[in-house]
């Protein structure tokens, strides 16, 4: 993204090779993309990309805000990804969480960004860590007229196009279905030039006002340096049980399992 400069490495991590299952009755391998497939740290960056992008502005239109929010993911448009998971919005804040498919709740991760101080944080359940994430948001939002264009989520939706002017003079144009019953609030968001090629879409909307400890990172998780270092950790991790011929050695569930303290579990906030 033009106004992601900060996280240059998210477009750089390496898929892993293919899944070998033994026969039956024998003790089953598992291949490095078997498992990267479910992982967050394929996930993370453009969704940390986006969410902490020009784009967050569009999703902050009402306060108190909480909503089913599906990411598509088309950094590699022949397989793309979906990450879906749940919003809370207050007070120029984005709070989310994503919800893997298989509900392993080590592969969860959360991020948390203010939009009017351009900083936030991101979490993963895995590594119980936390760690501190920078962007620059536009100073002008650009939108016209909405054209109808039927519904989305239930409800009556626009489509337009918005152009998102940086401070730096750079641009990001996207696709927009905004709702007028929810005061043009962008239920659908489809990246065009410059932007992220992550498409979001709202679901499931409704008025929720969020406990303030949701907006603070976990007091009791590692911290750690910057995003890189975070998502160094989870890939290495993960290489750490495979042998040389890419078969799973660790503990059986060693990957799919949260730390004993978690605070996704544990802090009340964070309970869904």
């Amino acid at each position: 993204m033009a106004t992601m400069g900060a996280l240059p490495m998210k477009r750089h991590l390496i898929l892993l090779g293919g899944l070998l299952l033994l026969a039956a009755g024998c003790v089953h391998s598992r291949s490095r993309e078997a498992v990267s497939a479910v992982n967050a740290w394929q996930s993370l960056p453009p969704v940390i990309a986006v969410l902490t992008g020009p784009e967050a502005l569009l999703l902050t239109n009402v306060d108190g805000l909480a909503a089913d929010l599906t990411l598509t993911l088309t950094v590699d448009p022949a397989h793309p990804r979906r990450v879906e998971g749940e919003l809370r919005v207050s007070r120029g804040r984005l709070y989310f969480e994503s919800r893997p498919d298989d509900r392993k709740v080590a592969d969860r991760f959360s991020l948390i960004w203010d939009t009017a101080k351009n900083s936030g944080w991101v979490m993963s359940e895995a590594l119980q860590g936390v760690a501190p994430i920078s962007g620059t948001n536009p100073s002008t939002v650009l939108m016209g007229i909405p054209e109808v264009a039927g519904r989305l989520a239930g409800y009556p939706v626009g489509q337009t196009q918005a152009t998102l002017a940086g401070s730096n003079g750079q641009t990001v144009a996207c696709r927009v279905w905004p709702a007028p019953e929810w005061h043009q609030l962008a239920l659908k968001i489809e990246p065009l030039a410059g932007a992220e090629p992550v498409t979001l879409e709202l679901s499931r909307l409704r008025l929720e006002v969020p406990a303030e400890t949701l907006f603070l990172p976990p007091d009791d998780f590692a911290k750690y340096a910057g995003a890189t270092a975070l998502l160094d950790e989870l890939i290495s991790r993960q290489r750490a049980v495979f042998n040389d011929r890419d078969e799973y050695h660790g503990t059986p569930g060693e990957l799919d399992q949260p730390g004993a303290q978690s605070h996704f579990q544990n802090n009340p906030a964070y309970q869904h």
